[in-house]
Parts: structure tokens; C-alpha cells; sequence
């Protein structure tokens, strides 16, 4: 999102759009899934946030052009919060949404009821703009709900946040997916668990 960065992001993307054109169909990307975090950077607790938030929107608006020209669908990560900021008479998640295909949550939460309220206004946007939202659920077990609330292996922590998530949400009219992030912390999680090799989904 900063001046100085922006064409180092731009730079990668396209890389990933000129592979596409020098190979076969199946060897093919069929979407950008971008992890940009501007609220990250110090910058965003100074009075630069709003310049902050205009350069992000400025690039994925590019990015956004550039993908749907090479017919990729483009993903968003995103916190849960960005309902909650105010922009262009709209809300930072508006805003985002406008400029992507779809969005995923870092729904990150250790509290599976504090989760699912977080996201409501996310999921009645998705329903609104009919489009696909995702629930990104963390592997790191600092962000798994205690063993009070789940007793066992992380893994079976993790899997009873995946199920209550998936059963809280059964019946919403929003079309969601559960993402896990990240793929190398889940596989240690599993590889780690000796007594519990079960899949989580």
C-alpha cells in the first residue's frame, strides 16, 4: 500500500499472469489469492492512515484491472474490522469489495461464539452482492479455542472450530467456504499429532 512498495506488488502479479501465458491450461492459475495488510504498518496509527488506505485501494484497483484482463478471479485477505472503518461515505469493506471478486476473513478468534458475531456484517454483504465469501480459521494454536472448550489434540481442537463454524453458519443464505491458514502450519499440526490423523474436514 506504500508509494515506495507498489510496484514491487504490481511486478509480482504480472509475473504470475505472464506464466500463465507461456503454459498449457492445466498448468494455469485460475485466481490471485493477495495477502495485502496495510493496517500492519506503522503508518497506520499516524495521521497517514487515510494516504495508507487510498494507495491500497489504488492497487488492487490496478490489480483488479490486470486479472480481469488475463480472466483470474482475484481474492482479498482481509480482517474481520474493516466494517468498522468509515470511507468514501462508505466502510473500508465496501470499498475493498468493489475492487475484488471475492474476500477472505481472517476470522482469527480463540472464542468460536465471539467468531461467528464478527463476521455477520460480512456475510450479509456477501448475500448481497451474491458472491462467495471465505472464513479463514487459523492452524497456529494460539488461536485455537482452549482446552476447556475442547479437550484433546490441537487437531481436534481445530477440527471441533471447524465444525462449530460450519454448523453455526448452516442455513446463512451467504454462499461461504472455510479456508485454513496457513497450509505449512497445518501440516506440522497434523504431522505432529501421532495419536490423531484424522483429516479436520
Amino acid at each position: 500500500a506504500l508509494p515506495r512498495k507498489r510496484s514491487s506488488g504490481i511486478e509480482f502479479v504480472q509475473l504470475i499472469l505472464s506464466y500463465n501465458t507461456q503454459h498449457p491450461p492445466l498448468e494455469q492459475f485460475d485466481a490471485l489469492h493477495l495477502d495485502i495488510e496495510p493496517h500492519t504498518l506503522p503508518e497506520w496509527k499516524t495521521d497517514q492512515q487515510a494516504q495508507l488506505i487510498q494507495g491500497y485501494l489504488d492497487v488492487l484497483t490496478e490489480l483488479h484491472k490486470r486479472a480481469r484482463q488475463a480472466d483470474l478471479r482475484m481474492v482479498i485477505d482481509i480482517p474481520v474490522w474493516y466494517d468498522k472503518i468509515s470511507w468514501n461515505q462508505s466502510t473500508l469493506l465496501d470499498e475493498v469489495w468493489d475492487v475484488t471478486d471475492q474476500v477472505a476473513l481472517m476470522a482469527y478468534k480463540k472464542n468460536p461464539n465471539k467468531l461467528l458475531q464478527s463476521i455477520q456484517e460480512e456475510l450479509t454483504l456477501a448475500n448481497k452482492r451474491n458472491t462467495k465469501i471465505w472464513i479463514g480459521l487459523s492452524a497456529d494454536p494460539s488461536h485455537l479455542p482452549s482446552k476447556s472448550g475442547a479437550q484433546g489434540s490441537e487437531v481436534a481442537r481445530l477440527r471441533e472450530l471447524v465444525q462449530f463454524v460450519g454448523n453455526g453458519l448452516r442455513g446463512t443464505p451467504a454462499h461461504f467456504q472455510i479456508a485454513i491458514h496457513d497450509y505449512h502450519r497445518y501440516q506440522r499440526l497434523i504431522l505432529s499429532t501421532s495419536t490423531d490423523r484424522k483429516s479436520v474436514v
